[in-house]
């Protein structure tokens, strides 16, 4: 970023010292000129090319001013036209609501409510085959308690029987 700022500088540097050496204003003199603010060295009444600059300087800054730039009457004609067929329309509701804009985005909402709905049920199907009853964990509970040992160690015990 600071090369960038670098290199704008030093090719404003440059095109001032062009400038200078060409003996000719920069087009910020000339502005700081056009609004009583800019250098008075007498370099306007002794060089042609800086007074034609000045000059269409404040032209275009008095066509500015003044609204020189009117907008044609056809091409006003023509939007209030456009306008007033716009206003005329009476079109459907569909056409109302632009459904080319919300239909992606009705259809995206909809698969997302889908998929959660179908995940939901997936889940509570597989809570349900999981899930132990009251009876059977107490049947375990007890099992365990009367044996010694865990089930899953007697086969290694038999190894060591003597």
């Amino acid at each position: 970023m600071n090369e960038r700022k670098l290199s704008g500088r030093l090719d404003d540097a440059a095109a001032l010292q062009r400038e200078k050496t060409s003996g000719h204003w920069t087009d910020e003199q000339l502005i700081a000129h056009l609004y009583g603010v800019g250098p008075e060295d007498g370099h306007l009444s002794a060089c042609a090319e800086c007074r034609s600059r000045l000059s269409a300087m404040e032209t275009r800054r008095e066509q500015v001013a003044a609204g020189a730039e009117e907008v044609p009457s056809e091409y006003l004609i023509a939007q209030r036209r456009r306008i007033y067929a716009a206003l005329s329309e009476r079109g459907n509701v569909w056409s109302r609501w632009n459904l080319r804009r919300w239909a992606p985005a009705s259809a995206a909402a909809l698969a997302l409510a889908a998929s959660l709905f179908f995940y939901g049920e997936q889940r509570r199907a597989q809570e349900h085959q999981n899930a132990i009853s009251d009876a059977q964990l107490a049947q375990e509970v007890s099992q365990l308690a009367q044996g010694s040992e865990a089930p899953q160690t007697a086969p290694l015990e038999g190894l060591f029987v003597e």
